[in-house]
């Protein structure tokens, strides 16, 4: 079982992101955090396998909120979502440690992909079906 932490600065992001989630096996959401809170204690407390982060654009900046899951555990990847794949948080984002950069609202079948890849193909975290493995 794949845990993640889902972190966002409003309601409707965070529905678009863990709508998703929610329909993927293998994923369980144990935590959602608004921009506002202290990321790094979430990821103290809970300890996920994988951190989302939006890029926030009204509550602060997310290459902190990055810093700050690293800050706690370094070995946790954390992938950025954008609004728009241009954003220039792709950059920042990947700068500041990043594992993946994607546009958020992706299909459940393409967020698979991404967990798996970030994950580590082969891993016991990334057992998440795909599209590929399925044929």
């Amino acid at each position: 079982m794949i845990r993640a932490l889902v972190v966002a600065d409003s309601g409707s992001v965070m529905s678009s992101v863990t709508a998703p989630l929610s329909r993927l096996p293998g994923v369980e959401i144990v935590a959602y955090a608004n921009g506002r809170c202290r990321i790094g204690e979430i990821v103290r407390h809970i300890a996920p396998d994988v951190v989302l982060i939006d890029e926030m654009s009204s509550s602060g900046n997310a290459t902190q909120r990055v810093a700050e899951v690293h800050a706690i555990s370094p070995t946790t990847p954390v992938i950025g979502l954008v609004e728009q794949p241009s954003s220039t948080w792709t950059a920042d984002g990947l700068r500041a440690g990043a594992a993946a950069v994607v546009p958020r609202g992706l299909e459940a079948a393409t967020l698979s992909l991404v967990l798996n890849e970030v994950l580590g193909a082969g891993t016991s975290k990334s057992s998440l079906p795909t599209e590929r493995s399925a044929a």
